[in-house]
């Protein structure tokens, strides 16, 4: 496989994998934040990604095993959730055949960062009920706004989580947002990210494959279907 490396002026490009073998050209969009891309397709094996405490849907028992880094400022990851993962979610993990974890990459910024420590916050306050979680990741990729607009400014998720009526103890939520309570642990993922490869968002492992960018839901379907038969 012949490896190109380039830079961008633009934060949107389509990174090409190019096989000796044959014409198989993989294309993928991801948000990089304009940063050096190098055009590989890596996999790592399932027992490295760590997933212990991670948010995730689906059953965690199940064969295949899906990895998936985002940032919630990046416009690509909001059209994955919107578009591929609620296929992946009826036919996999609705019915216990896959588990979906989410692992923070928050690179675009501080706004990146704070959203991410919310989102830690509010797994530390559901005391293990993930549906409060999910409500809260889900409204804030819903709310995006332009990167670093000052959507994900703490005031404005304090406002978000009561409009959410999550459930949670509100006062020791703000607490944990206010002193970044939960920060080292959202920059612990990012750096393990980029430990497993991951350049930009979304990037989704799929039993220790990585599937670039907001693909169509079929590109998903097929590799997990794979993934049952090895």
């Amino acid at each position: 496989m012949a490896k190109f490396t380039f830079t961008l002026d633009t934060k949107y490009f389509i990174p090409l994998a190019v096989v000796a073998a044959g014409a198989m050209i993989a294309i993928a969009i991801l948000y990089t934040g304009g940063v050096k891309i190098a055009a590989v397709k890596p996999e790592v094996g399932i027992a490295e990604l760590k997933t212990g405490g991670e948010p995730y849907l689906g059953n965690p028992d199940a064969k295949v095993k899906i990895v998936y880094y985002g940032d919630f400022q990046c416009p690509f990851c909001k059209r994955f959730e919107s578009v591929a993962l609620p296929e992946i979610k009826s036919r996999y993990l609705d019915s216990g055949k896959a588990v979906f974890y989410f692992k923070n990459f928050q690179f675009l910024g501080q706004d990146s960062v704070t959203a991410g420590i919310a989102g830690e916050c509010a797994i530390k306050q559901s005391k293990g009920n993930l549906d409060s979680y999910w409500k809260l990741h889900n409204a804030m990729f819903e709310k995006q706004d332009a990167e670093n607009a000052g959507f994900g400014s703490a005031d404005d998720i304090k406002n978000l989580v009561r409009e959410l009526n999550l459930g949670i103890n509100l006062a020791e939520f703000d607490k944990c947002l206010d002193s970044r309570e939960t920060e080292e642990e959202v920059l612990a993922d990012t750096t393990e990210g980029r430990n497993d490869g991951v350049t930009g968002t979304p990037a989704n492992f799929i039993n220790g494959k990585l599937i670039p960018g907001a693909q169509a839901a079929s590109v998903f379907v097929a590799e997990i279907e794979k993934s049952f038969s090895q």
